[in-house]
């Protein structure tokens, strides 16, 4: 299994791999804004380019979201992702109680749209759960 590295800064380093079907990024520190924004851009343009269905996201050094961030990426950044397919996400919990709050806000609103969402307190874990992912879904 091979990673690609599309995005390394102090804020986040994130990386594809075609072979997993998946986009795994982590947080170094908080985000927000501008930067927050063009990396989600960015892995949008990742997912249309390789066809990738699942998003692993270490949130655990992030903090609470800004309002207008969390506002953006529900009605514009993941209306995208979901149309160039993306289907599942595994949210490793920020360690901030705050930045937990909004992931739980964020997976009911993407669990009303369809996409499969769980939530871990591993990096681990959350690999292991999309790595089996789509054979939930398989009828064979």
């Amino acid at each position: 299994m091979s990673w690609i590295t599309v995005v390394d800064n102090e804020y986040v380093t994130m990386k594809v791999s075609p072979e997993k079907d998946m986009i795994y990024h982590t947080f170094h520190q908080p985000i927000a804004g501008k930067v927050f924004r063009d990396y989600l851009n960015t892995g949008v343009e990742t997912m249309k380019q390789y066809g990738i269905t699942k998003w692993l996201s270490d949130d655990r050094k992030n903090v609470a979201i800004p309002e207008e961030d969390v506002e953006w990426s529900t009605s514009d950044w993941g209306v995208r992702a979901l149309a160039a397919g993306w289907k599942y996400w595994a949210i490793v919990v920020p360690e901030d109680y705050a930045g937990r709050e909004t992931m739980a806000d964020l997976r009911k609103h993407y669990h009303e749209k369809g996409l499969e969402l769980q939530v871990f307190v591993t990096p681990e874990q959350a690999m292991e759960w999309l790595e089996t992912a789509h054979l939930e879904d398989d009828p064979d």
